[in-house]
């Protein structure tokens, strides 16, 4: 193509104005200040919405655009321009790219100023290159796309837009119930459909309401119009609004301040670093709150239910009035299909779930949503597998796949990293640099005929290594409770994530692929494998394929809202001898903090960590010294009796207790006579604290029978110590 490369530019630019889509731009040259510069006044004579996303150090403020660094990402999140501009001389991070691809308006652009493609390096400095390859690969499967070098003059690709934006359907206000001058602020039929059943939740007729779509449908926006219909019609006060970053809800407190102004109600706003964080008036206070220091409130908005993780979703909306949640089905977050499932089932009932379809930034089929959507694996749904009846699970094959090979065949990388987010379902684009950039991680697939039906990613950590890289390492030290030594010096095979096709889960393809990790294992010569995750649905996976938990962490895991487990399968003497002694040192402190730290952890993962972990016997001189079993024993032979009540020797029942959870496995104790519901009871009552009521929720036993459960407790215990 010939002629000047800054004309073609424009013409773009008007081509997609005039059609409403949107376009993607790569720029390539050794003065990114200069072009950026040259960028700016091009599309100021289209538009003065412009964003620069740029290092102070690299690039010179331009008057015309508000300018943010490459750090800058929670931020960006909700915002919105007609033009965006990137300029980086080195990494450009996936999340960055999948972040901004939402923020440009219909008819806009997401513009790339980069050094020369031959010096290029977009990935991590001395990583493999695989991200370069992949990113380069993937310009040529966009369907709007302008690339060229501006200092060669010279085009590398041409492709703009055909065809003229369809229309989304316009709401049919006239049948609203609810007021007219909030439904005229709806933008589609979807929005106007999230406001009626906003509605029902206010009449009592719903507990729960759940907005799930893609991103750039407005869900933030239509939030916010729920909770100003619910303060015009006096249903709410406090209002709390959880997301972890509060910037990210630029939208949803536009759309709460135009519903409160279209009533004409007086109101105050609060800000932090500069975006609301407060709006209040003379009968409700709407506030946000990040995701590890949320209440309950009357009214709970949780803006985004993966930021916040299922389990601190259950928690809260179980604790509050109304819930009103959004889930991003395919988006930066990567949450899927998956994530939408599990928030319906944690929500509190009855719960209504409203799709929206219809974007509202840009048309639908917008060429670079597309892409970007592509390119990042935004849609993290894995494809159908189109099984016939002799494709049977044990009809495999198992292979290690390269970062080149991802590099070489977008198609095989997007189908892996599918089935690994299933594994994590908050996965950013990031995870793709992890994939492509570093030459420690392993992927361990398995495939059938042409599909990828399970993959594992594994990752190799030794003493040497930086912290961020020796995870499961740092884990150990923490249960040693001593800082690391040579001693503890062992090299493991950790497996970052593994995951099967959601069609092929539970018929064993997880435990071939493990048994194919640990043979990598013993040919490395590593002492032992382990994983680290916090979601505690996969534990039974770890615990009946042999592995020993040896450390739970007493915070919440900030994604997920429940607590990290660390488990190993020692391979050597060595390894084994170094975790067994880190689990048993773990085991005090799961049973000593039941009724701080551990408290809010199930019990009957509690027990399923304890059977998976070496009782403690001999005890340590000063926990036997606290039972001094032949001086309570009368004591507690009057509680059995009946002669006294619990609250009278809840004491030595709580040593009695202590002394039997870390003396002996659950299961030993079933074996003893004492049933798994008991034990559960009574882990719950006497360890955690909890109230006879709760514990007769969590194990079905009837309030009166939990006092019985302790009771029998105590009388078989005692005979068990002789």
């Amino acid at each position: 193509m010939h002629g000047d490369v800054w004309r073609k530019l424009e013409e773009l630019l008007l081509a997609l104005r005039s059609t409403s889509f949107r376009g993607l731009v790569i720029i390539h040259t050794h003065d990114l200040n200069k072009i950026v510069r040259r960028v700016v006044n091009l599309i100021s004579t289209f538009s003065n919405s412009c964003m620069l996303i740029a290092p102070k150090s690299e690039v010179a403020k331009p008057e015309l655009c508000k300018v943010f660094g490459p750090g800058s990402i929670e931020r960006l999140l909700g915002r919105e321009a007609d033009y965006v501009i990137v300029s980086t001389k080195g990494l450009l991070r996936p999340n960055l790219l999948a972040a901004l691809i939402g923020v440009p308006r219909s008819g806009g652009a997401l513009i790339l100023v980069v050094p020369p493609l031959e010096s290029w390096n977009p990935g991590v400095p001395g990583g493999t290159g695989g991200w370069k390859k992949y990113l380069v690969k993937s310009l040529s499967e966009a369907r709007v796309i302008y690339w060229f070098d501006a200092d060669r003059n010279s085009v590398y690709l041409y492709r703009e837009p055909s065809g003229k934006a369809p229309t989304p359907p316009r709401p049919e206000k006239k049948w609203a119930r609810a007021p007219s001058h909030i439904v005229k602020l709806v933008a589609t039929s979807d929005q106007l459909r999230v406001i009626e059943a906003a509605t029902r939740l206010y009449s009592g007729k719903l507990r729960s309401l759940l907005v799930v779509g893609d991103r750039g449908r407005g869900k933030s926006f239509v939030l916010g119009l729920v909770v100003a219909l619910g303060v015009i019609r006096g249903f709410v006060g406090e209002v709390h609004v959880v997301a972890p970053d509060v910037c990210q809800l630029e939208s949803f407190f536009r759309g709460l301040i135009r519903g409160l102004e279209s009533s004409n109600i007086n109101f105050k706003v609060e800000k932090i670093k500069e975006c609301i964080s407060t709006v209040k008036g003379a009968w409700f206070r709407v506030i946000h709150q990040e995701p590890s220091y949320a209440e309950p409130s009357g009214l709970l908005v949780v803006d985004e239910a993966a930021s916040i993780g299922i389990a601190r979703l259950k928690r809260l909306s179980w604790r509050s009035g109304r819930v009103v949640a959004s889930t991003t089905l395919h988006g930066y977050e990567g949450t899927g299909q998956a994530m939408a499932r599990m928030a319906e089932d944690v929500l509190p009932k009855p719960l209504h779930v409203e799709r929206m379809v219809y974007p509202i930034r840009y048309p639908i089929g917008d060429p670079l949503e597309e892409w970007g959507y592509r390119v990042f694996v935004l849609n993290p749904d894995p494809k159908p597998l189109n099984l016939s009846e002799t494709s049977l699970p044990f009809m495999v094959k198992h292979r290690e796949v390269s970062w080149s090979d991802l590099a070489e065949d977008p198609g095989v990388l997007r189908e892996v990293y599918k089935l690994l987010t299933q594994a994590h379902y908050r996965t950013e684009p990031d995870y793709l640099l992890v994939l492509l950039e570093s030459t420690r991680h392993r992927i361990h697939v398995l495939s059938m005929d042409r599909d990828v039906v399970a993959v594992a990613d594994v990752v190799k950590e030794e003493p040497a290594l930086s912290e961020p890289e020796r995870l499961s390492l740092k884990l150990l030290w923490l249960s040693m409770g001593a800082p690391a030594s040579e001693d503890m010096d062992v090299r493991v095979l950790r497996v970052v994530r593994i995951a099967v096709h959601p069609t092929l889960q539970r018929k064993g393809l997880g435990s071939q692929l493990l048994r194919h990790v640990e043979k990598e294992a013993k040919e490395l010569e590593a002492d032992a494998v382990t994983a680290v995750f916090a979601r505690h649905d996969v534990l039974d996976f770890w615990l009946k394929r042999g592995y020993m938990v040896y450390y739970v962490s007493p915070r919440y895991n900030k994604y997920t809202g429940e607590k990290n487990i660390a488990v190993v399968k020692p391979l050597t003497t060595k390894g084994a001898r170094i975790f067994e002694e880190a689990a048993k040192r773990m085991r005090p402190r799961l049973v000593y903090g039941g009724h701080v730290v551990f408290r809010d952890l199930a019990v009957e993962k509690i027990l399923a960590i304890l059977d998976a972990m070496p009782s403690v016997r001999p005890l340590r001189q000063e926990a036997a010294d606290s039972l001094d079993l032949s001086r309570i024993r009368n004591e507690l032979k009057a509680y059995i009796g009946k002669a006294v009540e619990h609250e009278q020797v809840i004491d030595l029942v709580y040593r009695l207790a202590v002394y039997t959870y870390l003396a002996f496995r659950p299961s030993e104790l079933e074996r003893k006579g004492i049933s798994r519901s008991c034990l559960l009871a009574c882990f719950a009552h006497i360890i955690q604290g909890k109230p006879a009521n709760e514990v007769s929720d969590i194990t079905g036993i009837s309030v009166d029978n939990v006092h019985e459960c302790v009771r029998d407790f105590v009388s078989k215990t005692l005979n068990m110590l002789g």
